[in-house]
C-alpha cells in the first residue's frame, strides 16, 4: 500500500536476498506463529522454488507440493550462457513505480539457484505427493524486451518443466490450458483441486 512515499512492508534486510533467507524467515515464522506442521506449500513461479527449497531443507515438515507454473533451478540448462543471462536480466527488472523505493526486496537468482542444486542433491523429493501445473499461453515478452526469440524461452520453459515432473514417479501434471504464468488467477479452480487432491493424498497416502 503507498502512502505518502513509503510503502508498507515487513523490516528491511539487506539486499539482494537469496532463496535460503527465505526459507529460514518461512522456517521461523510458522514455529513461531505455532502452526503445525507437516505442511503441504503450494508455491507460483519464484515461489515454487522457495517451497522445493523448504521441503529438501526441512523434509519431515512438509507433506506434499504443489508447482504453479513453478520456476525452475534447471531452466539455465536449457538456455545458451547469453540466453540465460538476458532471461536473468528481464525477471530481475525492477518496475519503474519501484525504482525510487530503497527498501525493495530483491533476489540473487544464481546464488538461489545454486542453493536449490545443492539441497536437490543432498536431500532428494521423494515418496511424497507432488503436483506440475504447468500453463500453455505464453509469457508476453516481446523479442525486443527479452534479447532472444519468445520461442526459445517457451520451450525452455516446458523442458524445465518436465524437469520438476521427473523429481518423482508419481507426480501428478495438470496442464492449464487457459493460462499464461498466472495460473491461480485466470484457472484458479485448477490450483484449488491440486491443493485438495495433496492434501487428501497426505491424510490417505
Amino acid at each position: 500500500v503507498l502512502d505518502g512515499e513509503h510503502f508498507s512492508r515487513s523490516d528491511p534486510m539487506p539486499m539482494s536476498r537469496t532463496a535460503q533467507d527465505v526459507v529460514t524467515d518461512l522456517h521461523a515464522l510458522l514455529h513461531t506463529a505455532g502452526v503445525p506442521g507437516p505442511y503441504i506449500l503450494a508455491g507460483h513461479s519464484f515461489g515454487g522454488l522457495f517451497s522445493r527449497l523448504y521441503a529438501s531443507t526441512y523434509p519431515e515438515d512438509v507433506a506434499g507440493l504443489i508447482m504453479v507454473d513453478a520456476l525452475p533451478e534447471t531452466i539455465p540448462n536449457h538456455l545458451t550462457p547469453g540466453e540465460w543471462q538476458h532471461y536473468r536480466n528481464a525477471i530481475q527488472l525492477v518496475p519503474q513505480v519501484l525504482e525510487q523505493y530503497s527498501d525493495l526486496e530483491t533476489l540473487d537468482v544464481d546464488a538461489s539457484f545454486a542453493q536449490m542444486r545443492n539441497a536437490a542433491a543432498a536431500t532428494p523429493y521423494q515418496d511424497k505427493p507432488l503436483v506440475v501445473i504447468t500453463r500453455t499461453e505464453p509469457f508476453g515478452i516481446p523479442e525486443a524486451s527479452l534479447g532472444f526469440s519468445p520461442d526459445t524461452l517457451e520451450k525452455a520453459w516446458l523442458a524445465a518443466q518436465m524437469d520438476l515432473i521427473a523429481l518423482t514417479p508419481d507426480a501428478h501434471h495438470i496442464v492449464a490450458d487457459q493460462s499464461a504464468h498466472y495460473v491461480q488467477i485466470t484457472q484458479p479452480d485448477a490450483v484449488i483441486a491440486a491443493i485438495r487432491g495433496v492434501v487428501d493424498a497426505g491424510r490417505d497416502p
